[in-house]
């Protein structure tokens, strides 16, 4: 038998962790999860072969390339894509990326770090012009559109 959770994020994102061990599930359907909460351990389940997580991300019902969902894997860039939602006001290493990002799809931004009103202004501009929700929130959905 195959043991897994599914963690919804809202925005239509889904977080899947798979081959749980048996018994170890420690949240409940409807439960509230914080992060670095343990919500199980790896196990050998279902069609494996050997203790491993099998980690996957869903975007409006399409599985996506889950690397811009781990932090400190710069994607190329040189800075560690994020692993918060981002959002002004904030600044680090992390924001540096959602403005490189942000500048490869034609925005001429400051890659400075710190997300202020052009920041917002850009990140704005490129959810509408994406079909994301307008929320100047960089989160799962936006964060996987940019890496893509």
């Amino acid at each position: 038998m195959a043991y897994y959770i599914d963690i919804d994020h809202g925005n239509k994102t889904v977080t899947r962790y798979q081959h749980l061990k048996e018994g170890s599930m420690t949240v409940k359907k409807g439960n509230k999860v914080t992060a670095d909460q343990v919500i199980a351990y790896m196990g050998t389940t279902g069609a494996s072969t050997g203790v491993h997580l099998h980690f996957g991300v869903k975007v409006n019902g399409t599985w996506i390339d889950p690397i811009p969902w781990l932090g400190n894997i710069d994607g190329g860039t040189g800075y560690p894509s994020p692993a918060r939602t981002l959002y002004k006001g904030l600044s680090g290493d992390d924001v540096k990326w959602l403005q490189d990002k942000l500048n490869g799809y034609g925005y001429k931004l400051a890659v400075d770090g710190s997300f202020g009103a052009k920041t917002d202004a850009a990140l704005r501009n490129f959810q509408e012009n994406n079909g994301l929700t307008v929320d100047g929130r960089c989160g799962p959905a936006t964060r996987a559109k940019l890496a893509g």
